[in-house]
């Protein structure tokens, strides 16, 4: 799943070369990625 969404942040920074919009696509990407990581985590524990 994370490689997917590195691969998704890739392709994002690949169409669009503004540095700024790509970090804060990737910030978006990696608190997602903590997000559904605590809740597949939480399941888990369940």
């Amino acid at each position: 799943m994370i490689s997917i969404l590195s691969a998704c942040s890739v392709i994002v920074s690949l169409y669009l070369y503004d540095a700024s919009l790509v970090l804060f696509i990737s910030f978006l990407l990696v608190s997602m990625g903590l997000v559904f990581y605590r809740i597949y985590k939480r399941e888990i524990s369940d």
